[in-house]
């Protein structure tokens, strides 16, 4: 007969009459109505097919009972993809060797009453068409066929089953991972976003590689900015052309795309290759302020099965996740720069311009009066207020550019911060001199841990409500000073924090003075730079 599906025989009618046999037999049990021998075959097809849940093992079991019931040579189901194209086999044989004979749909389709050829559906849409070929030794009957279109037919419902079964995981899977992502986007730096997105995604679907794809130089182009996952060194840092990838066309759109090892448009650069076999890529989208500022790449292994609908639906709900994610990272970075402006401005008002404005005043004092020694007094008490306004303004401009992560003058920001939270007010802090540059290295390090107690002695010991930390880096020598308005301290005790810092000044060829008053002290940490 001839191979091809609309040429055969037997109709797909036919199996529906085995099947509904199943059917009635399964309503209404009865050892007469087993008699029929085309219902224990499918029975224990039936049986067999059902032990599995996973759709591909589903599959691999329908060929498998396909060759056993009917006493086939040989077995290939072949799978469609969404256009209509063959996107997969599934295979079996009778002696278990799938790979001896290599398959072609022209094996099916020439002149050869060995191959007869029926539908396999889900639902009322065509999901593949299974091929069975006779053996050598025996042809295949009319009755084999009646039954091959039954259980096709019953593994139809099983199929369909099982890849709802999945589509929950795949959801499920990507939800998990939006989670995830989602809490770790909120301890990274907006900028760093993108990649931390990529490795966190690559982390959670092992095997695949995952690529962030942004605008490339040329028009149309898009250029690799971060790669996590395996053979990343293939592609980072690589610019393609449109025509080489399809993650152009998600970036020119912003709508989710698939690719499997057989593509509309030719090769898929960024998908993973292995002798000769390419696996499928998922692209889809991030956006900022709904405009698409990166794509995402998944590219999973060759072999891998063929990217469903469902799953790029989930893949395009988690990136919409991720872009709220990140619109709301820019948000409270706007919110903590507007917060930032709002106390800076306080800050100048209540200290910088106060002071100035008393500045000015004595300033028309010293005019009205005649009094030499008077003037000079007055003199020196302004140029001294300010000073004052000048390091309090440039401590202001230093809290507004962010210092680097381990720099000296951040190291010592945070600590006065932490203290913050234990006193009354914030700690005001004056920094001069250049502080990053000089202080480094193990220097560094002494100098964290003398601030570090200095803040803690005056949280639990002083009581008191204003602190002041002066940091400055003066003729050779690092000086940093805590002054607090609390009942003070024991200037000389025996050990302890303060037995600490005078060593570590000492060794560095320095000295440590704690100066006590009524409600007014004082402590003084000098070292000569290296």
């Amino acid at each position: 007969m001839n191979g091809r599906e609309g040429d055969s025989t037997y109709s797909y009618g036919t199996g529906r009459e085995a099947e509904r046999t199943v059917r009635q037999v399964a309503e209404q049990p009865s050892p007469m109505s087993r008699a029929d021998p085309r219902v224990n075959p499918l029975f224990l097809a039936l049986e067999r097919m059902s032990a599995a849940i996973e759709t591909r093992a589903v599959l691999q079991r329908f060929v498998d009972v396909a060759v056993d019931m009917v006493g086939a040579e040989r077995a290939v189901l072949e799978i469609d993809d969404r256009g209509g194209r063959r996107s997969e086999l599934i295979m079996a044989t009778r002696d278990g060797d799938v790979d001896r004979e290599p398959w072609t749909h022209g094996n099916a389709a020439e002149n050869d009453e060995r191959w007869h050829s029926l539908p396999v559906r889900l639902g009322n849409g065509p999901f593949g068409t299974l091929h069975l070929r006779s053996g050598d030794q025996r042809r295949l009957e009319r009755e084999d066929i009646e039954l091959a279109a039954g259980l096709a037919n019953l593994a139809g419902n099983l199929i369909r089953s099982a890849i709802l079964y999945q589509e929950i995981e795949v959801r499920e899977q990507w939800g998990n991972a939006s989670s995830r992502v989602s809490t770790a986007l909120l301890a990274v730096d907006p900028h760093e976003s993108l990649r931390t997105i990529a490795a966190e995604l690559a982390a959670e679907r092992k095997g695949e590689r995952i690529a962030v794809l942004q605008p490339g130089p040329a028009s149309g182009s898009i250029r690799v900015v971060a790669v996590e996952g395996p053979d990343r060194e293939r592609c980072v840092g690589r610019t393609y052309s449109a025509g080489e990838t399809l993650g152009a066309s998600v970036l020119g759109d912003g709508m989710p795309r698939a690719t499997g090892a057989r593509t509309s448009h030719g090769p898929e650069t960024l998908s993973l290759e292995t002798d000769g076999m390419r696996g499928p890529v998922l692209f889809f989208a991030i956006t900022r302020q709904k405009r698409v500022c990166a794509v995402l790449a998944a590219a999973r292994q060759p072999g891998s099965p063929e990217i469903s609908d469902t799953e790029v639906h989930a893949a395009a709900d988690f990136a919409e996740r991720m872009s709220l994610v990140l619109d709301l990272a820019v948000a409270r970075e706007a919110h903590e720069r507007s917060t930032d402006r709002a106390r800076i401005a306080r800050d100048l008002h209540d200290h910088v311009i106060q002071i100035l404005f008393s500045v000015g005043l004595d300033l028309k004092n010293v005019l009205s009066r005649n009094s030499n020694v008077l003037e000079e007094a007055l003199s020196a008490s302004l140029i001294d207020r300010i000073d004052d306004a000048i390091r309090r303004i440039r401590t202001t401009i230093f809290s507004i550019n962010p210092a680097p992560p381990e720099s000296a003058r951040q190291a010592l920001m945070d600590l006065a911060e932490e203290a913050s939270r234990l006193l009354p007010q914030p700690v005001n802090m004056n920094l001069s001199g250049p502080i990053d540059t000089m202080v480094t290295g193990s220097l560094l390090n002494d100098v964290t841990a003398v601030a570090r107690e200095m803040l803690a002695n005056v949280v639990r010991h002083s009581g008191a409500d204003r602190v002041e930390m002066d940091v400055a880096v003066l003729d050779g020598s690092f000086v940093l000073t805590v002054e607090d308005d609390g009942v003070g301290m024991s200037a000389t005790p025996p050990n302890g924090g303060l037995a600490n810092m005078r060593k570590r000044a000492l060794a560095r060829g320095g000295s440590f003075e704690v100066s006590k008053k009524p409600r007014r002290t004082s402590a003084t940490w000098v070292v000569p730079l290296p």
